[in-house]
């Protein structure tokens, strides 16, 4: 039994070591920015209608957080920058202008001096 244990201990070093070593060289050669927050992350890891979804998600805090949301005048978080919401058809594919905030600021024809 003490035989087995032992062979059991070696083969579990081994097998994390190789694991380590695999680890370590795939990253080598990689240039992976680090997120700084959240907000990073949840841009990154999304992309066109996914993104759009996403976005659809978040509370009119959460959404001017982001970098790749805006909040609209029609109360609705969607995937967007300062240029404006990416996707702004309206139900019949018409382009829809409307006024939007992004990171806290307001856009659009309908926003007041002071915003």
């Amino acid at each position: 039994m003490n035989f087995y244990l032992k062979i059991a201990f070696i083969f579990l070093f081994l097998s994390v070591m190789s694991f380590l070593n695999i680890y370590l060289h795939l990253n080598e050669g990689f240039n992976v920015p680090i997120l700084s927050d959240i907000s990073d992350a949840f841009c990154q890891s999304n992309s066109g209608a996914a993104l759009e979804k996403a976005c659809n998600n978040l509370t009119q805090g959460n959404c001017g957080r982001t970098s790749c949301c805006v909040w609209t005048s029609n109360g609705k978080c969607k995937a967007g920058n300062a240029n404006g919401p990416t996707f702004s058809t309206n139900a019949v594919g018409k382009t829809a202008v409307i006024d939007y905030y992004f990171q806290g600021k307001c856009y659009g024809s309908g926003c007041s001096a002071n915003q």
